[in-house]
């Protein structure tokens, strides 16, 4: 095999395995290369720049004349040319040494130099290289350090190198050499002498850029970074006793942002919890997990993407309402080396139930000592600052879902705020607290929307005494909650709905942004302060319902205590001795609580998110109607102040002529005195499904219509005997979970 060929298949087998650095600034021939935290884009490579700062070691070396930095490998031309770290080739790939490739980072406990070695040596071991043993090494610029060599085989020819890590305190840097060679020999004077030429440049971690990432209006106070060192991480015994003991602990490092409101307080705290994403190490995919190592680290070069910096925006608007803000990074939380792999893919205990929660408590326990007069890490004196028996929780896709495991052990909870959250756990109840489930119509990350289920089982739930709400979003995706994802999550494609198409309808994300500011503080001063002048209007059966709110398209639902409702209609047994009673070609089929059913659709071909149970009604002729009788005894209505209806239209029935539908409520007491009131059901947040149904069926969602019953003249509301709803339309189908009376306020 030609060394040229042999060089390409070893670089491009090599580089796959091997950890990235830093980029570097190329400088002529023969003078000191100076690597620190990359600010520019490279000579003779591809210009990339980072989202921001990357924390590498910074180190300086003299680069020979025959070698070029991250050289143009043929045939790939600049498909190949490698931005993540420096890549040191000669001019003759095969007279001396193939290449070098190098990169630093710091060293940050309870990552070691020698962890850092023993990695490297897995990480070559795993794609078949086969080591010698680890050597002591010195370069006359006085780095101490180990190096070991390698042999990596490659069809017929075989390849040699050697590794060689150097480390200070606080920062190391590693070299690996590659020579088309059948033995490794001592390195040539040009290479001898740029690993002699090392020394190492202090540089700091890069500080969170929290301005320019989290969508701040002008003016507002930006949150503080703060850092509390490491403690650790534990499994519960259920789930360590199936793993090996090194397994059942984990090291953690505590960091987040935390805003304050002026003022002396105390004040009423928002702990907001991110959610997973695949991407935790930038500018690429991969990070550093082993418990062998006993931490977990992004490669050289790369630096964590901090998702709790994301919602920044979201607690500096808290804190200007009084609120004190936390948002912490529970990356650690999700991260799951293959050892985890049994317990990450088991639905019934994720890997992050058992952490996340642990890592939240942790950042709790530290403002608890703060305020108590103890130490003070979070920027800012928090003495007597904070109430912890006014404390609301909010949570982002899985975040979400892990805060309702974070209320079910936490004091002072007031309520619980749902954005877009994972339901993996899928029966799980919302404690008895005021919560709100915000789900987005072009979720493609979440694309069955399993979020709305934790508002259906709630329903569900005849003991609840405190209120709950759901909205769809209209037109948001998944990621746009968070100020750092990017549009990931492709509605228009998993859904099949042009209108989630990017760059048209879909939200952008600064007003995703701004709609989640308004609604979350809306909800966390409604819930830590309810004698609040302004209620979480979602909440209040008194306010209309709206298919608009704060400037965006929304479908919503409400639940009440069930001492404030009497359902005539739902999942529950009935509560009121009625009939229910079909005329005129009305077609009614029941979908039991998680049934799949459909009159002429598959099972799964559609979605009612959370699955509630529902009615399906059609009719294909004017003035079909539904009705519900009351006898022997009249329904008493005098005690409730309006009906609600929670209905959404059947997109995929062909005789829906039309999207929205009118219907025509009527009530009639033992007087025979009869009251009606005619109303049209809300706007679908979707297009007509097509013969493709997209990956998880024809998008679907309920939400509420309230009429108040003074609307209903004419008739005694003591003595109901009857409600019928009329269809006037032609055609049309309709699905129909439930139909309620709602008392504004509890009685007495």
């Amino acid at each position: 095999m030609p060394k040229k060929t042999f060089v390409l298949l070893f670089l491009l087998m090599l580089a796959a395995c091997t950890p990235s650095a830093s980029p570097s600034i190329a400088t002529p021939s023969r003078t000191p290369i100076i690597v620190t935290t990359p600010t520019a884009a490279l000579t003779e490579a591809v210009p990339v720049a980072p989202p921001y700062p990357v924390p590498a070691g910074g180190f300086a070396l003299t680069l020979p004349q025959s070698y070029f930095v991250n050289p143009v490998i043929p045939p790939m031309s600049a498909q190949w040319q490698d931005a993540r770290s420096i890549l040191l080739a000669a001019a003759d790939y095969g007279a001396y040494g193939a290449f070098i490739r190098l990169g630093g980072g710091v060293l940050t406990p309870p990552l070691t130099a020698d962890s850092m070695l023993d990695y490297l040596r897995q990480d070559r071991a795993a794609f078949g290289f086969e080591l010698g043993e680890s050597q002591p090494i010195r370069t006359e610029s006085g780095l101490s350090g180990s190096a070991f060599t390698f042999t990596f085989p490659v069809k017929d020819a075989g390849g040699t190198g050697q590794v060689m890590l150097f480390a200070s305190e606080s920062q190391y840097v590693y070299l690996m050499t590659a020579a088309p060679d059948e033995r490794w020999e001592a390195l040539s004077p040009d290479l001898q002498g740029v690993v002699d030429s090392l020394t190492f440049i202090p540089v700091e971690p890069a500080a969170p850029a929290l301005t320019e990432l989290a969508y701040l209006p002008e003016g507002a106070a930006v949150p503080q970074s703060y850092h509390l060192g490491y403690t650790t991480l534990s499994l519960p015994e259920n789930q360590a006793a199936d793993l090996p003991a090194a397994l059942a602990t984990r090291p953690l490092e505590l960091k987040g942002i935390f805003s304050l409101p002026e003022g002396d307080g105390p004040f009423p705290l928002a702990l907001i919890l991110h959610g997973r994403d695949k991407t935790i190490c930038e500018p690429h995919f991969a990070q550093i997990a082993s418990p062998s190592l006993g931490t977990w680290f992004c490669p050289p070069g790369t630096r964590e993407v901090r998702y709790d910096l994301g919602f920044a925006a979201l607690a500096a608007a808290l804190a200007e309402q009084g609120i004190a803000a936390v948002s912490i990074d529970v990356n650690e939380g999700y991260l799951a080396p293959q050892e985890y792999s049994a317990l990450y893919d088991n639905p019934a205990a994720p890997l992050d139930v058992s952490f996340v929660p642990q890592i939240a408590q942790q950042h709790l326990a530290a403002l608890a000592e703060a305020n108590n007069g103890g130490g003070q890490p979070f920027g800012v004196d928090l003495s007597g600052k904070l109430d912890f028996e006014r404390v609301v929780l909010i949570g982002h896709s899985r975040g979400g879902q892990n805060v309702l495991a974070l209320a079910q052990n936490l004091e002072g909870v007031a309520g619980v705020l749902m954005i877009a959250p994972a339901n993996e756990m899928l029966f799980q109840v919302p404690p008895d607290l005021p919560f709100a489930v915000l789900t987005p119509s072009c979720d493609g990350d979440l694309s069955d929307w399993q979020s709305q289920a934790f508002f259906e089982h709630a329903v569900q739930d005849t003991a609840r005494t405190q209120p709950g709400a759901a909205a769809m979003l209209g037109f948001a995706n998944h990621n746009y909650f968070n100020g750092l994802l990017e549009m990931k999550d492709d509605g228009a494609r998993k859904l099949n709905n042009e209108k989630c198409t990017q760059g048209r309808n879909i939200l952008p994300q600064a007003q995703v942004q701004s709609f989640l500011v308004d609604y979350a503080t809306a909800f966390a001063r409604a819930v830590l302060t309810p004698n609040a002048n302004e209620p979480f209007l979602p909440f209040d059966p008194s306010a209309p319902a709206v298919s608009e709110r704060y400037g965006a398209a929304v479908l919503e639902s409400q639940l009440l205590p069930p001492q404030q409702r009497a359902v005539v209609l739902g999942a529950q047994e009935l509560q009121l001795p009625g009939v229910l009673q079909s005329r005129i070609r009305l077609e009614s089929m029941n979908c039991a609580l998680g049934e799949d059913c459909h009159p002429t659709l598959a099972a799964g071909e559609y979605v009612l998110p959370g699955k509630p149970a529902v009615t399906h009604l059609a009719w294909d002729a004017p003035n079909a109607a539904l009705q519900f009788t009351f006898s022997p005894d009249p329904f008493d209505a005098g005690a409730y102040d309006r009906l609600s209806l929670r209905l959404a239209p059947d997109l995929t029935d062909a005789r829906n002529r039309q999207t929205q539908t009118d219907v025509i409520l009527r009530m009639r007491d033992a007087e025979g005195n009869l009251a009606e009131v005619t109303l049209r059901t809300p706007v679908p947040l979707h297009s007509l499904p097509s013969q493709s149904y997209g990956w998880s069926g024809v998008p679907l969602q309920l939400s509420s219509l309230r009429i108040p019953l003074s609307d209903f003249k004419d008739v005694e509301l003591g003595a109901i005997t009857s409600l019928t709803l009329v269809f006037p339309s032609e055609s049309g189908a309709l699905y129909l979970a439930d139909v309620e009376f709602l008392m504004d306020t509890a009685a007495g």
